[in-house]
């Protein structure tokens, strides 16, 4: 007997309608469009999560730049759990620092 494989991706069908008025709908498409993603996107983002960064398209040198800060953040999370019983002031201080630094991360992926 074969199992059907069902489709895992999110089927976004339903409309929703809001009125706005010629100068709100092209300011709404410029902040869509400097955030990078389309109008439907930007107006979900904005009704679910209250904020989206405008934030450009990136280079390839950008990119390379922003996995290489993950990849040292993996390195820290790793030294603050060898060095968390140790030295907790320490071990504060990076993690504030890795919270700043995700915080960056998330705002462009």
């Amino acid at each position: 007997m074969k199992t059907r494989k069902h489709n895992t991706a999110v089927s976004r069908s339903a409309v929703i309608k809001f009125r706005c008025s010629v100068g709100e709908k092209k300011i709404i498409g410029q902040q869509a469009a400097a955030s990078g993603k389309n109008l439907s996107e930007f107006c979900r983002g904005q009704a679910l999560h209250g904020k989206i960064y405008a934030a450009r398209k990136l280079s390839s040198e950008e990119k390379q730049y922003f996995i290489l800060l993950k990849s040292h953040n993996l390195g820290f999370t790793r030294i603050t759990n060898l060095i968390k019983a140790r030295d907790p002031e320490l071990y504060r201080e990076i993690r504030v620092f890795l919270a700043e630094s995700k915080a960056l991360y998330n705002r462009f992926f």
